[in-house]
């Protein structure tokens, strides 16, 4: 049975259009915009509003993903993580406006997804320039500790599963599985144009992916493609399982 949805809350804050959302624990928010801004909602649950606390500018074009990184005892306020077009990557504590890290230079053309590792303080990234980048925080490095390189195309997603592998969506149609070290242990076939995310469900050693092909696969860690889900007329951009309410929405 569907659900329905009605609208919470509209934040406004940004001057052109937002690219990418990521929230907290607390259920903060971290938006990103085409104004080359981050900016950092604090939510007061006392009040039931969110109250626009940080604003980040350090990119020099737009801001396409941001993720945000739980507390650590080395980050106990947590960590905002940005990716541009300007194919950097700024690494902000939440309270502070100027980046704790930059990152420029390691990849070569737009950082377009972000997402967390298995490890404390570690993340991924995918770009346009074909290659996905793994990243460790609390080894004080200030290069990628990992690149995952050997697709014909864009990298539009990248995630670590639930064994450690890691997984890349690609827009040459196919998905990278790799070791944490960086080999390439697997390329499955199956959509038929680019393949945009990838959601990982470790509880059943499988995941789904969406493509631009208006499918949704679903596959297991061995990489045997278990189903195909069909009903979308067009482009798939993101997947989402939601826990407390049992239902898949793309």
């Amino acid at each position: 049975m569907s659900k329905e949805f009605k609208l919470s809350k509209s934040l406004y804050g940004h001057s052109m259009d937002i690219r990418s959302v990521a929230a907290t624990s607390n259920n903060d928010i971290i938006s990103g915009s085409r104004d080359r801004t981050a900016k950092f909602w604090k939510f007061i649950p006392l009040q039931n509003v969110y109250d626009e606390v940080m604003t980040y500018k350090a990119h020099e074009n737009f801001v396409g993903s941001v993720l945000y990184l739980e507390p650590t005892p080395e980050y106990l306020d947590g960590l905002v993580v940005t990716g541009g077009y300007d194919k950097a990557i700024h690494v902000y504590r939440p309270g502070e406006p100027f980046p704790t890290f930059s990152f420029k230079g390691e990849h070569t053309n737009t950082v377009c997804a972000l997402s967390r590792g298995n490890s404390a303080n570690s993340f991924l990234s995918a770009s346009w320039d074909n290659t996905a980048k793994y990243w460790d925080l609390s080894s004080s490095r200030t290069k990628a500790i990992v690149t995952f390189s050997g697709h014909e195309a864009a990298v539009w997603y990248v995630k670590q599963l639930g064994n450690n592998l890691v997984v890349t969506a690609s827009a040459d149609k196919t998905i990278g599985v790799w070791t944490l070290q960086g080999r390439g242990i697997n390329s499955l076939k199956g959509h038929t144009d680019a393949v945009r995310c990838i959601e990982d469900f470790p509880e059943l050693s499988k995941f789904f992916s969406v493509s631009n092909d208006a499918t949704i696969r679903v596959w297991a860690y061995s990489g045997r493609n278990l189903a195909t889900y069909y009903g979308h007329n067009s482009f798939i951009y993101r997947y989402f399982y939601f826990w407390k309410l049992q239902n898949n929405y793309s």
